[in-house]
């Protein structure tokens, strides 16, 4: 679905729009704008539990992972339970078979512990009629069960190709950095997300859209207090990547 793109309005990736960060980096690339603006949410379903397919999951390994976070006092008896907060699985399931996040710090003292994530935030955008539209998702299923009607543009989280089981730093720079070594690239994530969620082919790809270079950004958000997790400080690192349909009329 195209809607009319609002220059002052920046669709959010879902993750840092509904909480503050305590450190806005100055090493942000200001390429383009890299504003993160709050967007208005309509809960159309009530919540019900979040399932995650048991086979996926050892329980054995969720209870040590469980251990860890309450070693570093992180007090998860709430999560699952309070409104808006994701259970112990759900992050479980994202450090270890997604790979969409890692945890800083687990060798170290209480407090230390920091989730660190990497997002490839895309807009699409076409020129229909002399007026710029951006493709906005205005449906998107949550963790807890519920769908939320919100305009956000395509997201993926890169992947990680370290485990949070080695020791790390929570200090290492490289997580910073706008090419991190640790994650797949956010160039060739690019083509993947809009593949998977497109649907499109790889030749139309190549030849319907064409990246505003322009428009690229890069920021990271650190200490970030997460609602789904609390207690869990985050570290996030958004890409946000701009593409021009060539052609609107184009049958795909």
């Amino acid at each position: 679905v195209y809607i009319t793109s609002d220059a002052d309005k920046d669709y959010g990736d879902g993750s840092t729009t509904n909480v503050s960060s305590s450190k806005m980096s100055d090493r942000s690339t200001a390429r383009g704008s890299n504003r993160v603006k709050g967007m208005s949410v309509l809960q159309t379903l009530p919540p019900r539990p979040f399932a995650i397919p048991p086979a996926m999951l050892e329980k054995s390994e969720v209870e040590k992972f469980r251990q860890v976070l309450n070693r570093h006092s992180i007090d998860t008896s709430q999560w699952g339970k309070a409104e808006g907060t994701k259970t112990v699985e759900h992050l479980f399931w994202e450090v270890n078979k997604q790979r969409g996040s890692i945890l800083t710090g687990m060798s170290g003292t209480s407090g230390t512990l920091k989730r660190v994530t990497r997002l490839l935030k895309i807009r699409l955008i076409a020129d229909i009629f002399g007026v710029e539209h951006v493709l906005v998702s205005r449906m998107q299923f949550m963790h807890d069960g519920r769908h939320v009607q919100r305009r956000q543009v395509p997201l993926k989280k890169l992947k990680w190709n370290i485990s949070s089981q080695e020791d790390i730093t929570p200090h290492d720079q490289t997580f910073y950095a706008e090419d991190c070594p640790h994650t797949d690239s956010w160039h060739s994530s690019c083509v993947n997300a809009l593949q998977e969620r497109l649907g499109l082919s790889e030749r139309v790809l190549q030849t319907q859209f064409e990246q505003d270079v322009h428009m690229y950004s890069y920021h990271t958000e650190d200490n970030v207090k997460s609602s789904g997790y609390p207690g869990l400080n985050t570290l996030y690192c958004v890409h946000q990547v701009t593409f021009r349909v060539v052609d609107p009329d184009h049958p795909r």
